[in-house]
């Protein structure tokens, strides 16, 4: 693992739509210690493409295909990512995703300051229009009982967006790649009741 670096993980598929954008973000991030690695799952629109472009542009982008023997799906595709990240942290965007400037910068700070966490969950906000990345973040702290019992309910207190990981802890839970929905909440289950 290479201290402070973050490792990006995202799963690509007909993603041509939004994928600029979201990788537009990653580029503008102030924090420069970061890999993206993004899994291809078996694209036949331009996403293949635009990824190739961006990992000629700036050699911190990886693409790589998800493996034929591998299931398909996002859960399998970020798995994959995982074993490919160098990074001592690790952060999950979807193709249409976007981070705040200060995304990154923000989540390693963080991570600075409480280093016995094993992940941290941040502030996200959905948008229609244009992102307003202005709002002033909060800082909260929930009872672990109260947030694993919503996750249960399928009542997920964030998306896979959110949290920032050790990668060495999220090596030791992993993405059920059976699971094509809620992945993100079984995820977080399994988060909660580990870390």
């Amino acid at each position: 693992m290479v201290a402070n670096l973050i490792s990006i993980i995202i799963p690509t598929f007909n993603s041509s739509k939004h994928i600029k954008a979201t990788l537009d973000s990653v580029l503008s991030q102030t924090y420069m210690n970061w890999e993206c690695i993004l899994v291809d799952d078996g694209s036949i629109d331009l996403t293949e493409t635009i990824s190739v472009n961006y990992q000629e542009k700036d050699n911190r982008f990886q693409l790589y295909k998800r493996p034929d023997h591998l299931p398909k799906g996002p859960s399998s595709a970020r798995n994959y990512g995982v074993t490919k990240a160098k990074g001592e942290y690790l952060i999950f965007l979807d193709a249409d995703d976007l981070l705040a400037s200060t995304c990154l910068e923000n989540r390693v700070a963080q991570f600075q300051q409480h280093p016995e966490c094993d992940f941290l969950v941040f502030q996200m906000e959905r948008f229609l229009d244009e992102p307003d990345f202005s709002k002033k973040e909060i800082v909260a702290e929930q009872d672990k009982n109260l947030v694993l019992e919503s996750f249960i309910q399928l009542h997920g207190q964030w998306p896979i967006t959110a949290p920032i990981y050790k990668t060495a802890f999220f090596k030791t839970i992993g993405f059920n790649s059976e699971l094509v929905v809620f992945e993100d909440l079984e995820v977080a289950i399994k988060a909660i009741v580990q870390a």
